[in-house]
């Protein structure tokens, strides 16, 4: 024979586990559709060319493992997750000015413009 309490205690504890379960898989359809929002975010992006040869080529842009190739002079959609990559691109640049005192500062490494998609 089984118990009243025992029975009661086990369809409280599937209760739990089944509600337990239903949160778990809403939390992970949640961060499912953040992940797809965050990727569907694009920006057009038009890198432009500069005068040397350096600056006439193809730019590669990577973000965690995954890279993308833009042209130059080509307007582009790209994911926005690559335009903090080209904002971070910077040239350090160190010399001496006329009175032989140390100057150097910092340039964007790509000349280019943004629009929002």
């Amino acid at each position: 024979m089984s118990n009243p309490q025992d029975d009661t205690k086990s369809q409280e504890q599937t209760a739990a586990e089944a509600k337990a379960a239903a949160k778990a898989e809403k939390e992970a359809a949640a961060a499912e559709a953040k992940a797809a929002k965050e990727a569907s975010k694009r920006v057009r992006v038009t890198i432009h060319s500069g005068e040397t040869d350096d600056e006439k080529g193809d730019v590669v842009l990577v973000h965690n493992f995954e890279q993308i190739q833009i042209k130059r002079d080509v307007e582009v959609l790209i994911p926005e997750r690559y335009l903090a990559v080209l904002k971070d691109a910077m040239i350090d640049t160190r010399g001496v000015d006329n009175h032989g005192k140390p100057v150097g500062g910092r340039s964007p490494r790509f000349a280019y413009t943004v629009e929002p998609e």
